[in-house]
Parts: structure tokens; C-alpha cells; sequence
């Protein structure tokens, strides 16, 4: 005690810094709670939304509908129902009664049509507890006289993603679904959801001060702050709101089965979900004030969710990639341990959060001095934490790709002399990034540079090389035949996400000066998007914008981290140029790749492209720009570290205020 009290009035400068940062921050979170957040507290409890909405909507003229609703909560409120076409000026009604599973009325309401909003949900409000989870619910709805209006129905997409039955039309079974809401309560648990949040990054602040204070070396600071960081993001970008996300879960859900000795696929080669993944029902793409409420209940272990049998929902993303080993392992202890859904989806995000934490922090702790802030201020940006904190195999991808960077670095400038272990590290490295995606594996171009010398033998370098080049190309050639011969075996019955023809690698060899003006006018139209996505958004499906201010920020941390040292004499101009050469390779490998698997043949630019896939590049593209400018500075850790820590707070919020606002 006596050492921090010392410590403290050593520090005074930032002791005041932070008690200011305490005060501002508890402040601002009170006023935002009483004036935005508080209103929401009794909004309806939306537990169940149909997602994808068709055009092809059911006339209500003569028609009698029957809806069958799968209950997979134990209680429930409420109905909502989307009309079309509704008459402001009609006195017509409309009957709905909804049916229990034995055929009994539990509820009743003839709806005035002029009490109707066109295409908002109406909702029918009811107590029904006590629901036994599996049974079918029956909702009827038909209309009592002339009218134009009808009923807006479900994509047919979303049988593919959830439990969604087709409705009955005048007895007949049809290929259409109502799209339906269930609603069980309110939101009042938002409440402790957000002071949570609070609560975690008072957490922070803390932790961060005493980082300083105690003179905590970077490469050991970085796993508190990265981890915590990381668990609030984890919490505040909900589960499935990450692009692909479901996928990716579907994938690491299929392989943690496969551990479990459990039968993982149906004959079409679709993932079998268990009764441990029923938060998957619920889930939603671009997420809400409910996202939170249900994340805290099922943290707390008080979700209302279950499904009492297996069922099939869509086929994996890929097999036998090492892009989802940290989430394959929380996903099956959480499973062993019978955590709820929620539970276990948390715990495969924090899995892969865990690793990368863990190798950034040892990766820091090897990188030359030179470049380590840069190394830091990249694993902590917004993007970056999103993808790591997801399913997405983007986690393992970074993982790899920043800890391969780093070590190779480490093997260019301090070590001296290369062994069995460091060639290892990097093909294992190198073979993780090729079975994901083998257009980052050009970072191996900085071992290049590696003097020949540091090898024991004659010609190891060059043996060294091939190596890497024919074990990186042979895994990737492994998964690729995993994957042909999953799908021989399996007949698929998933929709293809595009149905339309793409650029092919012949179109794009034959034309040189179209590919040339192509490319250059995808960079002149997307630069600023890409710039904006690779560092702190939009997040979620891109569609959480957040202020350019928190952009601004963090690009001033990048360039700080960069240009805040004086000029370092180690610094060899080949490193730079062969990072900068490498760079542009892959910058060009992803432009090419997304032409060809993504881009209409008719598009004059490339389409598809995203921010983020070129977070992998950055640190060789901040290499190669280094000493570019200089500039003496000391104390440089507390703006490093305050800095970032106010830039997240900033954005936490902001994302915050976007979801809840919805």
C-alpha cells in the first residue's frame, strides 16, 4: 500500500489525469442512461423476429391462414404480425385466434383494419406461461370482410437458418411462411446490461493507470488490455451480428461434435444443432436493444431458450482448416460443463480472444523495440478486436498472420542463430494462414532477409524456404481435397449465395489494360471505405456507424505509435522495401482474388471488398512507411495507452447508443 501511495504522489499529473477520466466517464454514463437509455427499459421483449422478409406477400380476401409456431421459450406475451396494403378508411376486421398444441383457444381479437400501421408489427398481447418447449402453436388469422390488405411473409431463405414452418392456406399446404414476432416481457434487464458494460470499463480505466504507474513492460500490459478490451466488445457486437458469423459457428459447432464423438452432419451435409445451441433460433443479423437483454440473461443463466430435440440447419463454411481451433475447444468445453447456449457461444468467442491476447503479448515481447507500439496500437483497433472476438476464422487468421510478422522480424534483427524451434514456429505459422487464406502468405517474404549466416547450414536458407513453400502449398491442397470429398459424399441442399457470373482468371490475363483501369478505379472509388473499415468501422454486417472521430483517433494512435521514436539505426532500407513490395503483392492478391469469386463480369470495378481484409498487411505496410518522419518524445506510453483507452470508450458508447436506438 505503501508502494502505490508513493507511486501515486510520484505520478501526480497522471493520478489527476485519471481521477478527471473516472469522474467525465461516470458522469457522461449517468446522463446517458437517464436520458436514452432508461426509455427503453419497458420497450417490448422481442425474443423472436423473422429475419429475411419475401415479397411475395398472402392476400387476406377469402383466405383463411394457419401458421404453426414452434415455442422454444417457456413463456410468452405477445404475437406481432406484419400487414401490407392495410386501408386507413376500412371498417373491416380481422380474426385471429391463436391455438395451444391440444387445438384450444388461448387467445382471441378481431383487429380493426384502420387500427393498423402499414408494414409495422402489429402486436396481440396475451399471458401464456408455463409453455412446454417443442410444441406447436397454431396462429389463425383470415379477414371478416372485403379488403386489399395481406399478410407479409418469410424469404424461403430462412428455412436454411432457423426452425420456420410453412403456413396452411384454406387447408391447403402452402411453400409460404407468416413472418411473425414473439415477445415475452420487456427490457428491463438492460438496465443491468449496460451499468455491466460501466462497470467494465471503470475496469479498465483502472487497470490502464496502474499499467503506468507500475511501469508494466508493453509486451505484459498488452494481454490485460487486450483481453478486456476484447470481453467488452464481445458482449456489445452480439453473437451472429459479425459478418458470416453464423456460418463460422456452424462450422466450429460441427467440429467440436465431431470431438464429442457426436454425429455432427445429416445426409445432405448439414450441421446437426443439439439442444446446448438453441441460441441460435434467436439470433439476429443486425442486432437490437433484445440482443443485450438476452445476452444478459444468458450469461446469468436465466435464458428462456431451449430446443428438445437435434435439428438441421445449414451446411458448414469449410473442413479441415486449423481457423477455428481456439473456438472449437470453448465451444466443446462449455458443452461438457451443459452451459446454456448463450454460455457457450461467449465462450468460443473468449476462446479465440484468449490465444490471440496470449501470442500478441509474446510477439510484443520479441518484435524489435522499434516497432512494438505499432504492433500494440493494430491488435487493439476497434476492427481488429470485432473479427478476433467472433467466430469468424478472421481470429486465428490475424493471430497467425501478426505473430508470423513479429517472429520474423525477431529472426531478421535479434536472434542469432535460427533453430529447429523457430523454423517450427514459422511453418506452423505459415501452414495455419495457407489452409484460411494463402493470399497473406507473402508475409514469409520478410524472411528473405534473414542473413544467411544465422542458418546452421550450408544452404539452409534456401532449404528452409522450400520447405515453408511446399508444406504451406500441400495443406492448402489437403483441405481442398477434405473439402471435395465432404461433398461427394454429401448431397447439398444450400443455396448458392451468388447466381451470377464472375470475372475468370482467363478474362483477367487477356485484358491487362482493362484489369489496370479496373483496379485503379476500384481504389479511387473504395480507398477511403477500406481505410474507414480496416480501423474501426462500420462494425457488425457494416452497418454500425460509428463517428469519423473515432477513425480520426485512431488513425492519429497508428501514425503516433509509427513517428513517436527517434530515428533507429538498425532500420535497414531493404526491410522497408521488401515490406513495401510484399504489401502491394497482396494488396493485389485480394483485389484479384474478390474479382474473380465475387464481381460480376460486366462490373467496370472490383465488388465485395472489405476494410478489414487488409488488417493482415497493415503492419508491412506501417513497416515499410517507417522513419518516414521522426520525432523525439517521452513518456510516449501515456498517450499510447490513454489515448486508445478513450478512443474505445468512445466508440463502445457509440455502438451502444446505435443498437439500443434501433
Amino acid at each position: 500500500m505503501k508502494q502505490f501511495y508513493a507511486l501515486t504522489m510520484k505520478n501526480k499529473k497522471v493520478t489527476l489525469i485519471t481521477l478527471s477520466l473516472v469522474i467525465i466517464f461516470l458522469l457522461s454514463s449517468l446522463v446517458t442512461y437517464k436520458t436514452f437509455v432508461r426509455q427503453y427499459l419497458f420497450n417490448d421483449y422481442v425474443v423472436y423476429q423473422s429475419r429475411e422478409l419475401s415479397n411475395e406477400n398472402i392476400p387476406l380476401e377469402n383466405v383463411l391462414i394457419e401458421q404453426p409456431i414452434q415455442i422454444v421459450s417457456n413463456s410468452m406475451t405477445g404475437l406481432g404480425l406484419r400487414f401490407k396494403d392495410v386501408d386507413p378508411n376500412s371498417k373491416n376486421q380481422f380474426s385471429v385466434v391463436v391455438k395451444n398444441d391440444s387445438g384450444e383457444n388461448i387467445y382471441t381479437e378481431n383487429i380493426p383494419e384502420n387500427k393498423i400501421h402499414n408494414d409495422q408489427i402489429y402486436y396481440l398481447r396475451f399471458n401464456a406461461s408455463r409453455l412446454k418447449v417443442g410444441t406447436i402453436y397454431t396462429l389463425t388469422v383470415n379477414s371478416q370482410g372485403a379488403t386489399r390488405a395481406s399478410l407479409i411473409t418469410v424469404n424461403p431463405r430462412e428455412n436454411e437458418y432457423g426452425i420456420v414452418r410453412n403456413c396452411m392456406i384454406n387447408q391447403e399446404k402452402s411453400k409460404q411462411s407468416i413472418a411473425y414476432s414473439v415477445i415475452d416481457g420487456n427490457c428491463f434487464h438492460l438496465r443491468n446490461f449496460y451499468w455491466l458494460i460501466v462497470l467494465l470499463i471503470l475496469i479498465l480505466i483502472a487497470m490502464t493507470y496502474l499499467i503506468y504507474i507500475y511501469n508494466v513492460k508493453l509486451y505484459k500490459a498488452s494481454f490485460g488490455i487486450i483481453v478486456l478490451i476484447g470481453i467488452i466488445y464481445t458482449l456489445i457486437v452480439p453473437q451472429f451480428s459479425v459478418p458470416d458469423e453464423y456460418t463460422h459457428y456452424l462450422t466450429s459447432y460441427s467440429q467440436s461434435s465431431i470431438f464429442l464423438g457426436k454425429k455432427a452432419f445429416d445426409e445432405h451435409g448439414n450441421v446437426l444443432l443439439y439442444e446446448d445451441s438453441s441460441n441460435t433460433l434467436i439470433r439476429a443479423s443486425h442486432p437490437t436493444v433484445n440482443e443485450y437483454v438476452k445476452e444478459y440473461d444468458g450469461l446469468i443463466g436465466k435464458d428462456k431458450f431451449k430446443i428438445n430435440r437435434p435439428y438441421i440447419s445449414r451446411a458448414p463454411l469449410t473442413l479441415g482448416s486449423f481457423g477455428y481451433f481456439p473456438q472449437v475447444l470453448g465451444v466443446s468445453l462449455g458443452r461438457i460443463l451443459g452451459l446454456n447456449g448463450i454460455q457457450i457461444g461467449i465462450l468460443g468467442r473468449i476462446s479465440g480472444l484468449l490465444l490471440f491476447g496470449i501470442l500478441i503479448s509474446y510477439s510484443l515481447k520479441i518484435i524489435p523495440k522499434f516497432f512494438e507500439k505499432v504492433l500494440f496500437t493494430i491488435s487493439i483497433l476497434p476492427m481488429t478486436l470485432q473479427q478476433v472476438c467472433s467466430y469468424n476464422y478472421d481470429s486465428v487468421l490475424f493471430t497467425a498472420s501478426f505473430f508470423l510478422f513479429a517472429y520474423l522480424l525477431y529472426l531478421v534483427y535479434e536472434k542469432e542463430k535460427i533453430n529447429k524451434l523457430d523454423i517450427a514456429l514459422v511453418t506452423l505459422s505459415s501452414i495455419i494462414i495457407a489452409t484460411i487464406k494463402f493470399v497473406y502468405l507473402p508475409i514469409l517474404g520478410l524472411g528473405l532477409l534473414i542473413p544467411r549466416e544465422k542458418f546452421t547450414l550450408k544452404h539452409g536458407k534456401i532449404l528452409v524456404i522450400l520447405m515453408l513453400v511446399v508444406l504451406s502449398l500441400g495443406s492448402y491442397l489437403v483441405v481442398m481435397k477434405c473439402n471435395s470429398l465432404f461433398w461427394n459424399v454429401h448431397e447439398s441442399n444450400t443455396s448458392s449465395l451468388i447466381d451470377y457470373n464472375t470475372y475468370t482468371v482467363s478474362q483477367v490475363i487477356q485484358h491487362p489494360l482493362r484489369e489496370i483501369v479496373i483496379i485503379i478505379a476500384t481504389f479511387q472509388k473504395f480507398t477511403a471505405d477500406y481505410i474507414s473499415q480496416m480501423i474501426s468501422g462500420p462494425l457488425g454486417w457494416l452497418e454500425m456507424n460509428v463517428p469519423a472521430l473515432q477513425l480520426s483517433g485512431f488513425l492519429m494512435m497508428l501514425f503516433y505509435s509509427l513517428f513517436s521514436v527517434e530515428k533507429k539505426s538498425k532500420m535497414d532500407r531493404n526491410v522497408k522495401v521488401c515490406s513495401g513490395l510484399f504489401s502491394m503483392l497482396m494488396i493485389l492478391i485480394v483485389i484479384l482474388a474478390l474479382q474473380i469469386s465475387w464481381t460480376p463480369d460486366n462490373s467496370l470495378i472490383v465488388v465485395g471488398v472489405q476494410g478489414r481484409y487488409f488488417l493482415p498487411i497493415l503492419p508491412m505496410i506501417l513497416l515499410a512507411m517507417k522513419d518516414l518522419l521522426t520525432v523525439k518524445a517521452e513518456n510516449t506510453n501515456i498517450i499510447l495507452f490513454y489515448g486508445n483507452i478513450i478512443l474505445h470508450i468512445s466508440e463502445i458508447f457509440a455502438i451502444l447508443c446505435i443498437v439500443i436506438g434501433r
